[in-house]
């Protein structure tokens, strides 16, 4: 798969998945101008394509021993690197947190399941 095509599924997935959790999750909050919105989920794919290899690779034995459940702490890490970086969203809160990168990480396995196909 070209990156470009890459990129441009992981920036909707992750937008998709932003929407959601700042629609559904009270302590998340995203802003909400088209341009802070598409700012911020690019960052979360540049995040995702770049930092996120080295992430897993830091945290492959907690990988191991959980199956692969520890994906979500992956996930969790990467958008807390997200709230650290930008501006445009706000997470307050562990809890909040954990259930934004839970919506991220269903949002790119539906993605990635149906990359595949296209």
């Amino acid at each position: 798969m070209g990156i470009i095509r890459t990129f441009s599924l992981m920036f909707l997935a992750n937008g998709l998945a932003l929407y959601v959790a700042s629609i559904s999750v009270p302590d998340v909050s995203v802003s909400q101008t088209i341009e802070g919105f598409a700012i911020t989920a690019g960052a979360l794919s540049l995040i995702n394509m770049v930092l996120k290899p080295m992430v897993r690779l830091a945290l492959g034995p907690i990988l191991l021993l959980t199956l692969g459940l520890g994906s979500i702490l992956v996930n969790a890490v990467t958008i807390f690197i997200l709230d650290f970086v930008m501006s445009t969203i706000t997470i307050e809160g562990l809890a909040s947190l954990l259930v934004t990168a839970l919506i991220v990480s269903a949002s790119n396995i539906v993605i990635s399941l149906t990359a595949r196909f296209i």
